[in-house]
């Protein structure tokens, strides 16, 4: 994307047959600078649901309640902490509300979600994983990958550096194609061109068939393209030519 600007203004007065304004005249050039770079999600959040069925509400909530204290278990032995566990209440559906009931399901269905967020690391990630795959009822899990706060701060000030040199390396190229000499930055103004999708959060969604021998599909953190832009003016003088 070009986004170039130059406005040069030569007052060239005649009085008497003498031209005054040979002295250089200050102007300006505009450019759009674009930084880019590819960077890793350092934090991910797992996600696993636990569901039932059964023609009983009650046998929903206790299979539910069963299913829940294994998963907990589990996270506990992972090592996760209580506090890094945050779990939702119970959703039971009863399917008789509707005019047609689905016949090939059960009368309550129930579901119940369990979030982690950590630090990522591959190789946790793949015991986590392994050990997920191998429950008997199939929890439904997927993972959910973002930048730190901390890695969002260094990711913003190596992109406004690089879209400076950009805007820079540009300017400089005007510059010198019409004889100019860059002076000093008159103003500069972030993000209005920004074309980085707000969206910080990717998910990988693992379903509910997972097995051990399919476990090479086990999600790394994705590499995402992140990309920011400055509009930079600076003013310039013309450079004589003897």
């Amino acid at each position: 994307m070009n986004y170039i600007k130059i406005t040069l203004i030569h007052l060239l007065l005649f009085t008497h047959g003498i031209i005054f304004g040979q002295e250089p005249k200050s102007g300006e050039i505009e450019v759009l600078g674009v930084g880019k770079l590819t960077a890793n999600a350092d934090l991910a959040t797992l996600i696993i649901s636990v569901s039932a069925a059964s023609e009983d509400r009650g046998s929903v909530v206790k299979e539910l309640n069963d299913k829940s204290e294994v998963i907990r278990k589990d996270l506990i032995d992972y090592g996760f902490k209580h506090d890094q566990i945050t779990l939702t209440n119970f959703e039971v559906e009863d399917n008789h509300q509707y005019a047609e009931p689905p016949t090939e399901r059960k009368r309550f269905e129930g579901h119940r979600l369990f979030k982690v967020k950590f630090k990522f690391d591959y190789d946790f990630n793949v015991k986590v994983t392994d050990k997920l795959a191998t429950h008997s009822f199939k929890p439904y899990f997927k993972f959910e990958f973002e930048l730190s706060e901390e890695k969002k701060e260094s990711v913003r000030k190596i992109l406004m550096e690089k879209a400076l040199a950009d805007a820079r390396t540009k300017a400089e190229i005007i510059a010198n194609a019409y004889n100019l000499k860059l002076n000093r930055i008159i103003t500069i103004t972030c993000g209005e061109h920004a074309y980085t999708p707000n969206v910080e959060v990717y998910s990988v969604d693992l379903g509910t068939e997972i097995y051990r021998p399919t476990l090479s599909t086990v999600p790394d953190s994705p590499s995402i393209e992140y990309g920011e832009t400055i509009v930079v003016t600076w003013g310039f003088d013309e450079v004589n030519v003897r």
